[in-house]
């Protein structure tokens, strides 16, 4: 939970100034739900801390193949093998940088040389702890889309979240 502060001054250092996020963290650091309940499931906190800390290294990317990018790169592959959602919420900002800040080759570069490895090491420790090749986003659609376990958990209509 450390990491995730200190991040979170960070990145409210960039955005706000030291004044506002000083003043955010007197709110946040005490706030009731997220310390009982988002960290109670590992899951959630650990995506909290590593977009918190994507977020900092997201703001500094630039039209240059350099760290920000390169950490930027092997924390959202975590972020994704953790939990395959992660990512699409960063889609809009990586467009962003991608059209506005020309980091096109900067990605692209990122993703052959940082991400396809990163992924396969990942891929290789979950395949060496389940005895079998496993992949986890193609297991997470299988799992929803083909095996259904949804339904396990109860399912909503599309309108429950709009009403």
């Amino acid at each position: 939970m450390v990491l995730g502060d200190y991040f979170y001054y960070k990145v409210g250092k960039k955005l706000v100034g030291e004044q506002a996020t000083r003043i955010s963290l007197y709110l946040y650091i005490p706030n009731r739900f997220y310390n009982i309940y988002v960290i109670r499931c590992f899951g959630n906190s650990v995506e909290s801390i590593l977009t918190l800390v994507l977020f900092n290294f997201y703001l500094e990317i630039s039209s240059k193949f350099d760290l920000n990018i390169i950490w930027y790169t092997i924390i959202m592959i975590v972020s994704m093998m953790i939990r395959c959602t992660s990512p699409l919420g960063w889609i809009p900002l990586i467009l962003y940088k991608l059209i506005m800040k020309g980091s096109f080759v900067a990605f692209l570069k990122s993703g052959i040389l940082i991400g396809l490895p990163t992924l396969g090491f990942l891929t290789l420790i979950d395949s060496i702890y389940y005895g079998q090749f496993t992949f986890v986003p193609f297991t997470f659609l299988y799992k929803n889309l083909i095996d259904d376990v949804s339904r396990s958990f109860g399912v909503s209509s599309p309108l429950f979240y709009l009403i």
